[in-house]
Parts: C-alpha cells; sequence; structure tokens
C-alpha cells in the first residue's frame, strides 16, 4: 500500500514506519483483545432472527451484524479505535510519531472515495480530525460539533475498545441516513480490520500458550523435583500431582517473589508474575515461563491458577521418565537417531551422567539462486583464494639425509667423512631428495544454527561455507559440516550438511543454502558429538572449528557460567582427545568468555559479519600450513 501513486513523491520508509507503529497500537491497546460485549452492546439474538441461527463468534462480529448497516459500523468502529489508539500512540512512541508527522498530509487531499452523501462527509473530516490529532494539530475545527464529546472520551488514557463500540453506536444513531453507505477506500497505515481472521489467530495463540506454558512448567517442576539430590533445596511437596483445589491437596497462589499476598481463582496480573506457591513452597519462575505467563494474562485478563494445576499435575507422570522438555510436547525418548552425553555441573565439580539426548538430522537441499549469487559475489575473491591453496599444494620441501636422492646433502656428508675418520662406521644417507608435502588434515566445521543467526549473520556464515568448500577442494583435506541447535536438555539437534566421506558436489550446495536459524545454542552436546566423529578420522591433524555468533545458551538453566563451564569441559575433552578446537565469532560480546572457554590463541573475532566469507578461508590456511 505504501507504493501507491499518491506516495512516490514521499518517504516510503515513512509510510512503512507509520503503518506498522499504528498496527502495532492495535494489538497493544487490546482492540481484538475482547471475549464478550458488555449489557446494552451485546444484540437480543433470541428476538433477532437474522443474527439467532448463525450467532457469530467474537464479539465485533456479533455487534456488526446486528447493526442496520455492518459496514458503516464497521468503518465507525474503526475510525473510533483511530482516535483511541493514536493518542496513546503520541504518548508512548511520541519521538516516533514526529518522525512520521511528514506523510500526513498526503491523506487529507479528497480521493476518488468522496460522495455527496452526509455519511461519507463525516467520516471524511472525521479522519481529517485523526490526522490532525497525529500531527500535533487542533483537530476540533474538523469534526463535526456534535461528535467532538465522544472523540475527546476517546483520545483520554481510560479509554478501552469498548468506549469505542459505544461511540461507532452513538455516530451510526445520529447518521440515520447512512443505511445505503458504500464504503470508502482505507487510510493506507490502517488497512482494513478483519476481526474473524484476528479472533482465529488469537484463539490459536491462547491455545499454544496455554499448552506451552502448561508443558513447559510441568518440566520445570518435575527436574526441579529430579535433582534434589544435588542442590540444597527443600523437596516439592508430595501432594504436587493430579489434585485439585476443590480436593483439598494442592494450593496454588500466584505472588510477586517475596510477597504473600496472592491470588487464587481470579488469577493475577500481567505485571506481577514472577513466582507461583504451590502448598506453601515458593518458586520463582524462569524468564520464558514469565513471558509466557505475561502474553497469557495479556490475552485473558489473568493467569488462571487451573494452567499451574494442570502443570502440577502432569509433573507428577513426568518425573519418572524421560519425555522431550520442548513446550511442543513431542516425545523423543524412543528415536533411535539419538546419542546420549553427559554434561559437565561446574557447582558439583562433576559429570551429569547421560543427562543430554541429541538427535541428529538431515539439511534438506534447496534449489534457488543463493549459491550462484554467491560464486558470482565473490568471482574475484575466490580465484584468488584457489590460487594461494594450490601454491600450498605445490610447496616442495627437502628431505635430508637420504639414502637416495636428487642433490648431495653437504651436513650428511661431512658428518659421513668425519666419522670415517674417526674409524667410526659413516652413514650411507647423503643425498637430499625432494618431495612433495603431504597432507594429513581433517576439519569438522560446526555451524551455529540458533535462531540469533537470523538475516546477515545467517547469510554470511552460508556464503563462508560456500567459499570454503571451494577452496578446500583445491587442496583435498578432509572436511565435514555440521550445524547444531535445538531447545532443552532432551532435545539439542545436530544437523548435517556433508560428513568427511560425501562428495562436495550440487547437493552439497543446496544444503548449505538450506542452512537457516532455528531455536537455542546448546555448544556441550554439538561439541561432544563432533569429537566422536573425529576420533573415527585417521589424520595426523583434527581441527574442530566452531562457526558461531554468541555464548552458549538454551532455553532451560543452561546459561551463564553454567553453560560456560560446560561449553569449556567439552573442549577440554576434544583437547585430550587430540583434537584442536578453534571458535570463529562474531559476537561483540565475546572477550568476556571465548578465552576462557577456548584459550587465548584458539579463536578470532571478526567485528564486521561482512568479513566473515573472506576471512574464513584465510583463517583456515593459516591454522593447516
Amino acid at each position: 500500500a505504501c507504493d501507491a501513486q499518491q506516495l512516490t513523491k514521499l518517504s516510503r520508509s515513512g509510510c512503512l514506519k507509520l503503518t506498522a507503529t499504528f498496527q502495532l497500537g492495535l494489538a497493544l491497546r487490546g482492540t481484538f483483545i475482547l471475549d464478550e460485549l458488555p449489557p446494552g452492546l451485546d444484540p437480543d439474538v433470541k428476538s433477532n432472527t437474522e443474527i439467532a441461527p448463525n450467532r457469530p463468534e467474537n464479539p465485533l462480529d456479533l455487534f456488526l451484524a446486528a447493526q442496520k448497516n455492518p459496514l458503516l459500523a464497521r468503518e465507525l468502529f474503526f475510525l473510533a479505535e483511530g482516535f483511541r489508539v493514536s493518542s496513546w500512540l503520541l504518548t508512548e512512541f511520541s519521538g516516533l510519531m514526529r518522525d512520521v508527522r511528514h506523510i500526513l498530509p498526503v491523506f487529507h487531499q479528497p480521493r476518488e472515495d468522496t460522495t455527496n452523501s452526509d455519511t461519507a462527509a463525516f467520516l471524511l473530516r472525521g479522519r481529517k480530525a485523526l490526522l490532525h490529532i497525529m500531527a500535533g494539530k487542533d483537530w476540533q475545527k474538523s469534526a463535526p460539533a456534535w461528535s467532538i464529546p465522544v472523540f475527546k472520551n476517546l483520545l483520554t488514557k481510560q479509554a478501552t475498545v469498548i468506549d469505542s463500540f459505544r461511540a461507532a453506536k452513538t455516530f451510526q444513531a445520529a447518521l440515520e441516513g447512512g443505511n445505503d453507505f458504500p464504503g470508502l477506500t482505507p487510510l493506507v497505515f490502517m488497512g482494513t480490520i478483519r476481526p474473524r481472521q484476528a479472533y482465529v489467530a488469537r484463539a490459536q495463540r491462547i491455545q499454544q500458550n496455554r499448552e506451552n506454558f502448561v508443558k513447559g512448567l510441568a518440566l520445570f517442576l518435575a527436574e526441579k523435583k529430579k535433582n534434589r539430590k544435588f542442590e540444597d533445596e527443600p523437596p516439592l511437596p508430595e501432594g504436587t500431582g493430579a489434585a485439585t483445589k476443590e480436593e483439598g491437596q494442592l494450593l496454588v497462589m500466584i505472588n510477586e517473589c517475596g510477597q504473600d499476598e496472592a491470588t487464587d481463582e481470579a488469577g493475577i496480573s500481567e505485571q506481577d508474575i514472577t513466582c507461583i506457591t504451590i502448598d506453601s513452597e515458593e518458586m520463582t519462575l524462569p524468564p520464558e515461563l514469565r513471558d509466557l505467563a505475561r502474553d497469557i494474562a495479556r490475552d485473558k485478563g489473568k493467569l488462571p491458577t487451573t494452567y499451574i494445576s494442570s502443570a502440577a499435575g502432569l509433573a507428577g507422570s513426568m518425573a519418572s521418565e524421560e519425555i522431550d522438555s520442548s513446550p511442543s510436547g513431542e516425545a523423543l525418548r524412543n528415536i533411535p537417531d539419538a546419542s546420549v552425553y553427559d554434561e559437565w555441573d561446574y557447582r558439583r565439580n562433576d559429570f551429569r551422567k547421560n543427562w543430554c539426548r541429541l538427535h541428529q538430522k538431515m539439511v534438506e537441499p534447496v534449489r534457488g539462486s543463493f549459491v550462484e549469487s554467491t560464486l558470482a559475489k565473490y568471482k574475484g575473491q575466490l580465484a584468488l583464494l584457489r590460487r594461494r591453496f594450490e601454491m600450498i599444494v605445490n610447496e616442495d620441501r627437502f628431505m635430508r639425509g637420504q639414502a637416495d636422492g636428487d642433490e648431495i646433502d653437504i651436513d650428511a656428508a661431512i658428518d659421513s667423512l668425519a666419522d670415517s675418520r674417526a674409524g667410526q662406521a659413516s652413514s650411507e644417507r647423503l643425498y637430499i631428495r625432494l618431495q612433495r608435502n603431504e597432507r594429513s588434515i581433517a576439519t569438522l566445521f560446526l555451524v551455529d544454527m540458533s535462531s540469533s543467526t537470523e538475516g546477515w549473520i545467517n547469510a554470511a556464515l552460508k556464503e563462508a561455507l560456500i567459499l570454503m568448500c571451494e577452496s578446500l577442494e583445491v587442496l583435498g583435506d578432509r572436511y565435514a559440516i555440521y550445524g547444531f541447535s535445538g531447545m532443552r536438555r532432551q532435545r539439542s539437534e545436530i544437523f548435517q550438511v556433508k560428513t568427511f566421506t560425501e562428495q562436495y558436489n550440487e547437493t552439497t550446495r543446496n544444503k548449505i543454502a538450506a542452512i537457516a536459524p532455528r531455536e537455542y545454542t546448546r555448544m556441550g552436546p554439538a561439541i561432544r558429538h563432533s569429537v566422536e566423529l573425529l576420533r573415527e578420522i585417521d589424520a595426523r591433524v583434527r581441527l574442530l572449528i566452531t562457526l558461531s555468533d554468541g555464548k552458549p545458551e538454551d532455553y532451560d538453566d543452561y546459561k551463564g557460567v553454567y553453560a560456560i563451564e560446560d561449553t569449556r569441559h567439552a573442549l577440554i575433552e576434544a583437547k585430550s582427545a587430540g583434537i584442536h578446537p578453534f571458535c570463529i565469532t562474531v559476537d561483540h560480546e565475546a572477550k568476556e568468555y571465548i578465552s576462557h572457554m577456548y584459550g587465548e590463541v584458539n579463536y578470532i573475532f571478526i567485528d564486521e559479519v561482512m568479513k566473515l566469507p573472506r576471512r574464513i578461508p584465510e583463517i583456515y590456511r593459516n591454522l593447516t600450513t
């Protein structure tokens, strides 16, 4: 819509910014968060034969269906919401709204939808007043005098979506001649309101958030109980199970951490959801569950205590078996491609045995223009890299002290003469032989596929891998490519792109192009699995090169010092196996932790993502020559 003809002379980016800001305002101000209409707005469906047989599922559709002209009612409601939302945006995003003021004048111009009807004239005047409000101008001169009190009410901080419904009803009652209203072209930044699609999407989000919260909290409670023997914490109440409050077996409360005041049936407001109390034990929610709880409270007005009761009941059955710990709830314990690895717990100074389950998956190749565009983009750089790598292959070195060869080894001849004069047996190894440099190197490239790599980082990583592979084909070194991601200890994932035995061909290129951001960055299991793969390779030099954009972190408590120490221990295990680990990172905060994990000389920080494709082949060349 921002490419429309009337906007060609204005800033397209300003239009996009205004559109995104207004749509954000609709979402944050609760335009679609309403479960039922209050008395006086909810029509009597029993007496209305047109509505009763097929009553709409959401309040806005129900309200519109009860009006004489639903199209006009929708326009009036959306105009009222424009006043309410814009007023809030001017307060909360004042700087941003100032940035987009320059684009507002274009909407003052009459367009093809101008008609002679009083209804259309009112809507156009209302839109003009709305644009004046957004521009910080006097709006009351544009709006009809009789509508000003209604509009003023919408501009207050206390105004809700219910006030917009009432305003629409008031406006329609005043516009008696609006039954034949044909509709107006919507303002670009406001778009068209689609209540049915919005409410379906909201219902799906509420259900998904409920499932994620219940399963996530259940896992949190189950692991908390399972890990008692490792931590000095009071035991989880024995009553935690499928009990209900009515049976008197489980008391659930939601409260601020450290506060005695709690709520029960009514839930709690979104600002206060930090702790839960189950049978007198207060537990701080992890950040992920806290965010979910806030989203649920925003949608439902509270966090229902039934969600917590359900999670507590599920936790009782989870404690005795290995299940998937991701919010999706997919059971993975019987999947045959899973490998089990220990995890280092620095607090206990010992391993958590069989703690992580790593699932190996294939990256499916995708056809597209990424590989071709990359090769064209770096055509000159690639030619230079190939020449440099060819020089490595063609390097000759002298083999001294040989039984035969091309030249006399002067040093060996002098030693032999001295031995002979001293009466000792002289050596016959008096020659120098030129011998090609025989390389015995195997490298595994471990690529970070966490969600934080989305965008330029992911593209740069893939470009770097393509240049790396094209260059390595000249050297003939053996190499493999794997990606890693996952969520929680039961669903760490490693993605096979190229094994040591696979050829580099079009399929491999398309697999590299298919590398995409996934979930979190639990590095320990991926490093340990890579070590096992490298152990099977007979090579004089074995390298494990990790390409990452950040520090190790996962959805659960795999964060901070714990995650760094486990990763560091996994790297120590790699060194003990004769494998040399090295890290290439673009994380600007890497200096705070990277040297502790890899050592002072086993990493390099690239300050600009776009330098990554050019730097990686050179780094590899320096590591292997």
